[in-house]
């Protein structure tokens, strides 16, 4: 449900930033996926995942409603989840490799900064379906390896790093179909409750 939602927006950060107008021309058009590159022309990439640190509801037995056109309402849940996105670099050198975990960090640490790169904060602040605060002012790099073998069976040498950031973010979902219901639907509409303690909050107790 929310995961798929996360790795695809990640990916359409990264694919909206290396694009064909990226500042730096080698790294245009990168390669960036949910699954790890499998064939030569997939190299070098950036292979997207997100680990899930923590999923709960917000409130206890919190319902809200949202009010579709033919006036009922659709009862949905709002919750709050933690995790880490993962950038893992993969690339044919070190050098290469090196080369996009630089950028990387342009993009993650300075793009708020730089109009060639602030389309990836854009990107993630922009998102309609699922509210995401990226911890910016931290990142962990870890996972630099390199290891003989390839997907396609050839013996050369795969240079990897990875970059992760902390996120932290809320999703509603629908309690019937457990869709994501769109941010930009959820209203808030104060009502005071009709039992004997809402009564008496409505009293002015």
């Amino acid at each position: 449900m929310f995961l798929t939602h996360i790795k695809t927006l990640l990916v359409k950060a990264c694919t909206n930033t290396f694009d064909d107008d990226y500042p730096v021309d080698q790294y245009r058009n990168l390669f960036t996926s949910i699954k790890y590159p499998e064939k030569a022309t997939e190299f070098p990439s950036i292979w997207i995942d997100f680990d899930v640190t923590s999923l709960e509801p917000i409130g206890v037995d919190t319902i809200q409603y949202e009010k579709q056109d033919n006036g009922t309402f659709l009862p949905y849940k709002t919750w709050r989840f933690t995790g880490n996105a993962n950038f893992v670099i993969a690339a044919m050198s070190s050098l290469e490799r090196d080369g996009i975990f630089d950028e990387m960090v342009k993009v993650l640490a300075f793009g708020s900064l730089n109009n060639g790169r602030s389309v990836f904060r854009n990107t993630i602040d922009n998102n309609d379906y699922i509210r995401t605060v990226f911890n910016w002012d931290k990142i962990s790099p870890n996972g630099i390896i390199a290891s003989p073998g390839t997907p396609w069976g050839s013996s050369d040498i795969l240079y990897e790093a990875t970059i992760s950031m902390g996120v932290m973010g809320e999703f509603s979902s629908d309690t019937e179909s457990s869709a994501l219901v769109a941010l930009s639907k959820v209203i808030v509409h104060p009502e005071i409750d009709q039992s004997p303690l809402g009564d008496a909050y409505q009293a002015g107790y």
